[in-house]
């Protein structure tokens, strides 16, 4: 026995398909745009790889001006030589007219944590970040923050987004200095050094976003730099382990770990800044 055709079911189903392709369609849109945008207390905000917004800090364009904001939690403030060290890099190194830094607030108790993984840290700059790129201004956006990353204990900064880091301020304070040596390096040396590391890769280096002319990047550690004496070294504490050598030697002013740039990556940031990558 057979079924009668039923042209009315037919297009009953047809209908329903392209009901079903429609929403299928819009989801895969809506899942494609979540991932390239997050909701930003009510606005989506595109989301930035580090590097992305480099020439919005280094050139003279549609930025003249860096706002430096700092949000972090009580008891963990940055230090009083970390963001003058990390101006006067950007001074040096951005063709600006001004940069300007800003304290704002204080994380709350309840938001605290004592271990963070990414998405912590960026759920903490939704809430309590104030400024954005726009009218003029490029903003630097850095969290001070209690105990460790998720991903790493040994991790003392991370740069996470186009134009956000990290500090985890309880793992540099709790960097192991050799008492005979305490008169000539501390811990908040270190914390200048992952300031102005951290905000270089903000700016792109290494190999972020752009080729170098030169070759610079360590082969074992991607976007750092492969001198030791440049702040862009993967181990800032690297240091540590020649401090007896260097004492015996007689050399005690290079006790500190490196909060400059090597030549290369100062070349680096001049080609991004004229742009001729």
């Amino acid at each position: 026995m057979q079924v009668p055709e039923d042209d009315g079911y037919e297009k009953k189903l047809q209908a329903v398909l392209v009901v079903l392709s429609v929403i299928v369609v819009i989801s895969a849109g809506y899942f494609i745009y979540s991932v390239l945008y997050l909701t930003d207390n009510g606005k989506y905000v595109h989301i930035t790889q580090p590097g992305e917004l480099a020439k919005d800090y280094l050139q003279n364009g549609t930025c003249s001006e860096i706002l430096i904001e700092v949000d972090f939690v009580e008891g963990f403030a940055p230090g009083g030589d970390a963001l003058d060290t990390l101006e006067n890099m950007l001074d040096k190194h951005c063709d600006k007219e001004s940069i300007d830094t800003e304290l704002s607030d204080t994380i709350d108790a309840s938001d605290v944590m004592d271990v963070y993984n990414v998405n912590d840290i960026y759920n903490l700059e939704k809430k309590y970040r104030n400024h954005r790129n726009g009218e003029g201004v490029a903003v630097m956006y850095i969290l001070f923050l209690n105990g460790f990353y998720e991903e790493s204990e040994a991790t003392i900064g991370v740069s996470y987004l186009g134009s956000s880091f990290a500090i985890f301020k309880e793992k540099v304070e709790g960097i192991e200095i050799p008492h005979n040596i305490r008169q000539y390096v501390s811990q908040s040396d270190f914390e200048n050094a992952v300031v102005v590391h951290e905000a270089g890769h903000l700016l792109g280096l290494v190999n972020i976003q752009y080729t170098s002319v030169s070759d610079h990047e360590d082969p074992e550690s991607q976007h750092h730099c492969i001198h030791e004496e440049c702040v862009m070294f993967h181990a800032l504490e690297h240091s540590r382990q020649s401090y007896m050598q260097k004492i015996f030697e007689g050399s005690t002013d290079n006790l500190k770990p490196p909060i400059v740039f090597c030549e290369e990556c100062e070349d680096d940031l001049d080609n991004l800044r004229r742009d001729v990558y």
